[in-house]
């Protein structure tokens, strides 16, 4: 119920919020376009690809959220499949 009120009550851009002032929507939209990632024009280049590879930050990075997230995913999937819930034993 709350998701189908929200649906019409929260605004996807400033100009079309009926509850703050022409002043603050100018304000809002100006640290939208500072902030967001989405108009600044970045390319990708191969310099910038193999400077990443280089740096062990994003294999730290790697290796930790591998290690983190392998063992939740192998308890999602699999415990279910070999223990049952209910009053039948194992379901090996």
């Amino acid at each position: 119920m709350l998701g189908f009120a929200a649906y019409w009550y929260v605004m996807d851009w400033p100009a079309k919020a009926t509850f703050v002032t022409p002043e603050e929507k100018e304000l809002i939209t100006a640290r939208l376009g500072a902030d967001s990632d989405a108009v600044a024009d970045e390319s990708v280049s191969w310099k910038n690809v193999s400077g990443a590879m280089k740096d062990p930050k994003v294999w730290l990075y790697g290796a930790c959220f591998h290690t983190l997230s392998l063992p939740l995913y192998t308890l999602s999937m699999f415990l279910v499949r070999y223990h049952r819930f209910d009053d039948t034993g194992p379901g090996y």
